[in-house]
């Protein structure tokens, strides 16, 4: 059995294997969280503002963003879906900046994931919104009641020019024929 001893630092007799009691010890450093007891040469986990904390308490309040490896607060996790329904966290700065956002769900997705109306609103796959189609032009997406669909199938948005066929009404991406008369046809009536 230990000797008691006193404590250099602040006087209280203890019985353990160091010269400090065990909250002078200063190999020990104690979570701001938990009050429980940390090895200084373990693991301290600190955010930019306060800390030490342990691992789990760390863990609790504050996660690493996968994009710029700070130490960020819960509170300001986001998931960002990647290709191939991956995800990152990240917080809501690199969210931000190297992501879209859904104006449906309000998730952050990469590029190639997003798709845009042209009201300039942005969807992801899971929300793009009933009856929209692509533009063959630009591809960007609107609502087939508002879009032109030509003979061919294609659709093509408000915003880009389609040229139509003066006898039937028709609009066509093949090009128009001049007759005799200066009427501009498409394909179909040039041959009826």
């Amino acid at each position: 059995e230990l000797c008691a001893a006193r404590c250099p630092e602040c006087g209280e007799e203890h019985r353990n294997s160091s010269m400090f009691c065990e909250d002078c010890d200063t190999d020990k450093v104690v979570c701001i969280c938990c009050g429980n007891s940390i090895d200084w040469q373990d693991d301290e986990y600190f955010s930019e503002n306060d800390g030490p904390y342990c691992e789990s308490c760390f863990y609790d309040q504050y996660f690493y963003c996968d994009c710029c490896n700070e130490a960020c607060s819960q509170d300001d996790l986001q998931t960002a879906h990647t290709y191939r329904n991956g995800t990152r966290r990240v917080c809501t700065y690199c969210a931000e900046k190297n992501y879209y956002q859904c104006s449906h769900c309000g998730d952050y997705f990469e590029v190639d994931d997003i798709i845009e109306t042209v009201y300039g609103e942005l969807y992801c796959d899971r929300h793009i919104p009933r009856n929209h189609e692509s533009c063959t032009n630009c591809s960007l997406y609107e609502d087939t009641k508002y879009m032109i669909k030509t003979i061919e199938g294609d659709y093509y948005c408000t915003n880009c020019e389609v040229e139509r066929c003066d006898c039937c009404n028709n609009y066509t991406t093949n090009g128009l024929t001049e007759n005799v008369h200066g009427t501009m046809l498409c394909a179909n009536c040039v041959e009826s």
